[in-house]
Protein backbone atom coordinates (compact mmCIF):
# COMPACT_ATOMS: atom_id res chain seq x y z
CA UNK A 1 0.00 0.00 0.00
CA UNK A 2 1.61 3.26 -0.58
CA UNK A 3 2.99 2.49 -4.19
CA UNK A 4 1.65 5.26 -6.86
CA UNK A 5 2.53 2.97 -9.78
CA UNK A 6 3.97 -0.04 -11.42
CA UNK A 7 6.81 0.90 -13.86
CA UNK A 8 7.93 -0.49 -17.22
CA UNK A 9 9.27 -3.74 -17.44
CA UNK A 10 9.27 -4.08 -13.66
CA UNK A 11 8.41 -8.11 -13.89
CA UNK A 12 9.40 -8.63 -17.39
CA UNK A 13 9.45 -11.94 -17.96
CA UNK A 14 8.79 -13.75 -14.60
CA UNK A 15 7.79 -17.08 -15.62
CA UNK A 16 7.29 -18.44 -12.05
CA UNK A 17 5.12 -15.66 -10.82
CA UNK A 18 1.68 -16.48 -10.78
CA UNK A 19 -0.30 -13.94 -9.15
CA UNK A 20 -0.16 -10.53 -8.07
CA UNK A 21 -2.39 -8.27 -5.75
CA UNK A 22 -2.18 -4.24 -7.02
CA UNK A 23 -2.95 -2.27 -4.24
CA UNK A 24 -5.43 0.56 -4.39
CA UNK A 25 -2.90 3.12 -4.50
CA UNK A 26 -1.61 2.40 -8.02
CA UNK A 27 -2.91 4.72 -10.58
CA UNK A 28 -0.75 3.20 -13.49
CA UNK A 29 0.69 0.04 -15.30
CA UNK A 30 3.80 -0.14 -17.13
CA UNK A 31 4.44 -0.65 -20.45
CA UNK A 32 4.96 -4.38 -20.61
CA UNK A 33 5.23 -4.38 -16.86
CA UNK A 34 3.99 -8.08 -16.81
CA UNK A 35 5.25 -9.33 -20.16
CA UNK A 36 5.79 -13.46 -20.14
CA UNK A 37 4.58 -13.92 -16.57
CA UNK A 38 3.34 -16.88 -15.38
CA UNK A 39 0.08 -15.18 -14.39
CA UNK A 40 -3.32 -16.89 -14.32
CA UNK A 41 -5.73 -14.41 -13.23
CA UNK A 42 -5.29 -10.55 -12.02
CA UNK A 43 -8.05 -8.15 -10.54
CA UNK A 44 -7.02 -4.50 -11.56
CA UNK A 45 -8.33 -1.77 -9.15
CA UNK A 46 -10.59 1.01 -9.98
CA UNK A 47 -7.77 3.14 -9.02
CA UNK A 48 -5.77 2.31 -12.15
CA UNK A 49 -6.68 4.98 -15.27
CA UNK A 50 -3.59 3.95 -17.29
CA UNK A 51 -2.17 0.84 -18.52
CA UNK A 52 0.93 0.71 -21.04
CA UNK A 53 1.40 -1.11 -24.02
CA UNK A 54 2.20 -5.04 -23.83
CA UNK A 55 1.74 -5.06 -20.30
CA UNK A 56 0.21 -8.30 -20.11
CA UNK A 57 1.38 -9.76 -23.49
CA UNK A 58 2.66 -13.31 -23.68
CA UNK A 59 1.43 -14.44 -20.47
CA UNK A 60 -0.18 -17.96 -21.90
CA UNK A 61 -1.30 -19.18 -18.48
CA UNK A 62 -4.07 -15.67 -18.13
CA UNK A 63 -7.05 -17.02 -18.16
CA UNK A 64 -9.33 -14.37 -16.76
CA UNK A 65 -8.95 -10.63 -15.79
CA UNK A 66 -11.18 -7.99 -14.13
CA UNK A 67 -10.16 -4.54 -15.88
CA UNK A 68 -11.24 -1.40 -13.88
CA UNK A 69 -14.03 0.46 -14.44
CA UNK A 70 -12.20 3.98 -14.74
CA UNK A 71 -9.97 2.37 -17.53
CA UNK A 72 -10.75 4.74 -21.11
CA UNK A 73 -7.96 3.04 -22.84
CA UNK A 74 -7.31 -0.24 -23.57
CA UNK A 75 -3.44 0.13 -25.41
CA UNK A 76 -1.95 -2.01 -28.29
CA UNK A 77 -0.88 -5.27 -27.96
CA UNK A 78 -2.08 -5.63 -24.54
CA UNK A 79 -3.13 -8.93 -24.12
CA UNK A 80 -1.20 -10.19 -27.81
CA UNK A 81 -0.42 -13.75 -26.95
CA UNK A 82 -2.18 -14.64 -24.08
CA UNK A 83 -3.06 -18.22 -25.68
CA UNK A 84 -5.08 -18.96 -22.09
CA UNK A 85 -7.81 -16.12 -22.26
CA UNK A 86 -11.01 -17.14 -22.41
CA UNK A 87 -13.15 -13.85 -21.82
CA UNK A 88 -12.43 -10.55 -21.18
CA UNK A 89 -15.23 -7.44 -20.31
CA UNK A 90 -14.26 -4.29 -21.60
CA UNK A 91 -15.52 -1.72 -19.12
CA UNK A 92 -18.32 0.52 -20.37
CA UNK A 93 -15.73 3.56 -20.46
CA UNK A 94 -13.44 2.36 -22.68
CA UNK A 95 -13.75 4.44 -26.14
CA UNK A 96 -10.23 3.50 -27.40
CA UNK A 97 -8.62 -0.16 -28.29
CA UNK A 98 -5.30 -0.50 -29.52
CA UNK A 99 -3.91 -1.93 -32.39
CA UNK A 100 -3.41 -5.89 -31.86
CA UNK A 101 -4.93 -5.68 -28.25
CA UNK A 102 -6.15 -8.76 -28.63
CA UNK A 103 -4.30 -10.24 -31.01
CA UNK A 104 -3.61 -14.44 -30.91
CA UNK A 105 -5.40 -14.89 -28.12
CA UNK A 106 -6.48 -18.37 -29.51
CA UNK A 107 -8.81 -19.19 -26.53
CA UNK A 108 -10.88 -16.14 -26.28
CA UNK A 109 -14.40 -17.14 -27.38
CA UNK A 110 -16.91 -13.90 -27.17
CA UNK A 111 -16.17 -10.44 -26.77
CA UNK A 112 -19.20 -7.53 -26.10
CA UNK A 113 -17.34 -3.92 -27.51
CA UNK A 114 -19.15 -0.97 -25.48
CA UNK A 115 -20.99 1.77 -26.61
CA UNK A 116 -18.12 4.22 -26.21
CA UNK A 117 -15.96 2.86 -28.86
CA UNK A 118 -16.05 4.73 -31.77
CA UNK A 119 -12.38 2.54 -33.82
CA UNK A 120 -11.34 -0.71 -33.80
CA UNK A 121 -7.61 -0.79 -34.75
CA UNK A 122 -5.62 -2.33 -37.12
CA UNK A 123 -5.35 -6.50 -36.11
CA UNK A 124 -7.23 -6.17 -32.54
CA UNK A 125 -8.72 -9.76 -33.09
CA UNK A 126 -6.74 -11.78 -35.76
CA UNK A 127 -6.02 -15.12 -35.00
CA UNK A 128 -8.72 -15.49 -32.25
CA UNK A 129 -9.37 -18.73 -33.76
CA UNK A 130 -11.31 -19.77 -31.02
CA UNK A 131 -13.36 -15.99 -31.72
CA UNK A 132 -17.36 -17.38 -32.16
CA UNK A 133 -19.21 -14.18 -31.44
CA UNK A 134 -18.36 -10.40 -31.42
CA UNK A 135 -20.70 -7.19 -30.63
CA UNK A 136 -19.52 -4.35 -32.48
CA UNK A 137 -22.14 -1.28 -31.37
CA UNK A 138 -23.65 1.35 -32.58
CA UNK A 139 -21.15 3.99 -32.83
CA UNK A 140 -18.28 2.57 -34.44
CA UNK A 141 -17.21 3.91 -37.02
CA UNK A 142 -14.08 2.59 -38.13
CA UNK A 143 -13.32 -0.91 -38.74
CA UNK A 144 -9.42 -1.05 -39.16
CA UNK A 145 -6.88 -3.61 -41.84
CA UNK A 146 -7.45 -7.17 -40.52
CA UNK A 147 -9.54 -6.53 -37.24
CA UNK A 148 -10.79 -10.10 -37.28
CA UNK A 149 -8.48 -11.51 -39.59
CA UNK A 150 -8.15 -15.53 -39.11
CA UNK A 151 -10.76 -15.66 -36.52
CA UNK A 152 -11.75 -18.57 -38.51
CA UNK A 153 -14.51 -19.63 -35.28
CA UNK A 154 -16.34 -16.72 -36.81
CA UNK A 155 -19.43 -17.40 -38.45
CA UNK A 156 -21.34 -14.27 -38.41
CA UNK A 157 -21.00 -10.72 -38.20
CA UNK A 158 -23.39 -7.85 -37.82
CA UNK A 159 -21.86 -3.95 -39.15
CA UNK A 160 -24.10 -1.26 -37.71
CA UNK A 161 -24.99 1.79 -40.15
CA UNK A 162 -22.56 4.10 -37.70
CA UNK A 163 -19.72 2.18 -39.85
CA UNK A 164 -18.39 4.51 -42.68
CA UNK A 165 -14.60 2.71 -43.26
CA UNK A 166 -13.36 -0.32 -43.42
CA UNK A 167 -9.79 -1.19 -44.01
CA UNK A 168 -8.30 -3.83 -45.78
CA UNK A 169 -9.07 -7.43 -45.10
CA UNK A 170 -11.24 -7.25 -42.30
CA UNK A 171 -12.30 -10.53 -41.87
CA UNK A 172 -9.56 -11.87 -43.72
CA UNK A 173 -8.73 -15.71 -43.53
CA UNK A 174 -12.86 -15.90 -41.25
CA UNK A 175 -13.20 -19.29 -43.29
CA UNK A 176 -16.47 -19.93 -41.60
CA UNK A 177 -17.58 -16.67 -41.92
CA UNK A 178 -21.24 -17.12 -43.84
CA UNK A 179 -23.00 -13.73 -42.90
CA UNK A 180 -21.93 -10.36 -42.56
CA UNK A 181 -24.65 -8.06 -42.30
CA UNK A 182 -24.32 -4.13 -42.63
CA UNK A 183 -27.38 -2.72 -40.92
CA UNK A 184 -26.68 0.87 -42.44
CA UNK A 185 -25.38 1.36 -46.12
CA UNK A 186 -22.24 -0.72 -47.34
CA UNK A 187 -18.98 1.51 -46.67
CA UNK A 188 -17.53 2.91 -49.86
CA UNK A 189 -14.08 0.81 -50.26
CA UNK A 190 -15.38 -2.13 -47.75
CA UNK A 191 -13.11 -4.98 -48.43
CA UNK A 192 -14.67 -8.38 -46.82
CA UNK A 193 -12.23 -10.68 -48.65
Amino acid sequence: DGVPAIGDHVFYECPALASVQIPSSVTSIGRAAFWKCGLTSITIPDSVTSIGISAFAHCQDLTSIALPDSLTTIPLSLFTNCDSLTAVEIPDGVTTIGDGAFSFCASLTGVTIPDGVTAIGEGVFTYCSSLTRVTIPEGVTMIGDGAFSSCKSLTSVAIPKSVIMIGWGPFWGCSRLAKATFLGHAPDFASCD
